[in-house]
């Protein structure tokens, strides 16, 4: 078991992009750090414990249990975060008790008491399914407050991408509502 403030970047098996070129690369490397992690193989799987945060182009997610999940070459194809979940991009804040991103369909899948939040207005529903690429976002059983004009709440603050990836998570908690 590895310890102390790992930070790893792996390389996909997909066209490179360098760490700082962070626009909107969604097909970059992905850059991680941890408190400890194991790595196994048969399933070959990366294991990350305690203050993860995860680094992908411009997604940034946090959480308290990582999972790469690698195919025999070891480029991955999915992650999954589990406990605390914070992700941000663009202008959305999301939080869950768990997400599962898919590199081969881009489709971040939050569960387990998800909340959208962009600009203003917070969506929330059993399963809430991101597109990266794609910008859309699906819902199922949907609730929420849709603002169609600036209010005085508080927006979402964009965290700055550039730099070696935070040992602690830098998103805000979820709000209390």
């Amino acid at each position: 078991m590895l310890s102390f403030g790992i930070t790893l970047l792996l390389a996909l098996a997909t066209p490179q992009g360098t760490a700082s070129d962070l626009k909107n690369n969604r097909e970059g490397p992905i850059e991680f750090t941890c408190d400890s992690m194991k790595i196994t193989t048969n399933p070959n799987r990366s294991i990350c414990q305690n203050n993860v945060v995860v680094r992908r182009g411009d997604l940034l997610v946090c959480c308290t249990h990582f999972t790469g999940n690698a195919q025999s070459d070891w480029s991955w194809k999915a992650f999954t975060c589990k406990g605390n979940v914070i992700a941000q991009r663009a202008n959305e804040l999301m939080w869950a008790d768990t997400a599962l991103f898919d590199l081969q369909s881009s489709d971040l899948v939050l569960r387990g008491k998800p909340l959208l939040q962009r600009a203003n207005s917070h969506l929330t529903g059993t399963k809430i399914t991101l597109n990266i690429e794609s910008d859309q976002a699906d819902i199922v059983k949907p609730r929420g407050i849709v603002y169609s004009t600036p209010t005085s709440g508080t927006p979402v603050k964009r965290i700055a991408l550039k730099g070696p990836v935070p040992n602690k998570c830098p998103l805000p908690p979820r709000p209390q509502r």
